[in-house]
């Protein structure tokens, strides 16, 4: 399925196929449920060498000390050699900082006040995490004339198992204790939309959407002059109040935004309201 049209929506309420939510219609992996982020806590771990401990049944103890060798690794390393940083332990503390933060709004003088460093020099290692592929800052789509939005970027970490190793969280019962897991399923989303937008010959752009009144949207993507914008949602079953902002983004945005995506822990794509179309998570992973 491509950003322009609604055409493959009815077809999709009785093919088995599943629509992919970038391009086209694709045949639909197995089934995989989202419930508890699948594997968002094993992200980028290799696994193990001994056939008798599979990924799955690795402890908790052995994969906190690979991504403690990781972090070692790369802060007193790579960054030593490559950033000159004098301050690791400072620099450290950010990484986990912003690990704790992931998906929220950036704000460079907290961040300052909570290490103890200047605030050119937060912006500065920030950069340079993200030329690491370790983060990424995603800027808001502000182009409204309606609605006064948000214009101050989000930080999302690119390694959703370091960055949850960072947060703290070991296993599946740390993460369904915490209390913004959703921001991790989003991770996983938006590194999916990153992976596509960077293969694509003309590159579309990534953006987040929120407005100062509390309306918000996970992403919205743009190629040229026409919108996509992306709401996810673990729950199985979502509801009609899941799509408001969607419908009311593609309203007012008229033929450049011709549908939205609502991506829930569910089996089958439909359309959920006028201009939403209820899409598997399944079906991009």
């Amino acid at each position: 399925m491509t950003l322009g049209s609604l055409a493959a929506l009815d077809q999709a309420r009785s093919t088995p196929r599943c629509v992919h939510p970038y391009r086209i219609l694709e045949p639909a992996p197995d089934e995989r449920s989202f419930r508890d982020l699948g594997g968002a806590h094993r992200a980028h771990r290799p696994s193990s060498d001994d056939p008798a401990r599979t990924q799955t049944s690795v402890l908790a103890d052995d994969r906190a000390a690979w991504f403690d060798a990781y972090v070692e690794t790369y802060v007193q390393r790579d960054v030593r050699e490559s950033a000159r940083i004098g301050d690791l332990p400072a620099f450290a503390r950010l990484v986990r900082l912003l690990s704790l933060r992931n998906g929220g709004l950036v704000n460079y003088a907290d961040l300052a006040s909570d290490c103890g460093l200047p605030r050119t020099t937060v912006q500065r290692w920030v950069a340079l995490l993200e030329t690491s592929y370790l983060a990424t800052v995603l800027p808001p789509y502000f182009e409204s004339s309606a609605k006064r939005l948000i214009k101050t970027p989000k930080l999302y970490t690119l390694d959703t198992g370091l960055g949850l190793h960072l947060a703290g969280v070991e296993t599946k019962t740390d993460l369904k204790s915490m209390q913004q897991r959703g921001v991790w399923l989003e991770q996983l989303v938006l590194n999916d939309l990153l992976v596509w937008r960077d293969l694509e010959l003309r590159k579309p752009q990534v953006y987040f959407y929120r407005t100062a009144g509390g309306e918000e949207i996970d992403f919205v993507v743009a190629k040229g002059r026409r919108f996509l914008p992306i709401e996810i949602k673990a729950s199985t079953a979502p509801r009609t109040s899941d799509a408001k902002t969607l419908e009311s983004f593609c309203t007012e945005s008229g033929p450049r935004a011709a549908f939205g995506l609502l991506l829930y822990d569910g089996p089958e794509a439909y359309r959920h309201t006028e201009h939403v179309v209820a899409v598997p998570l399944r079906c991009i992973f």
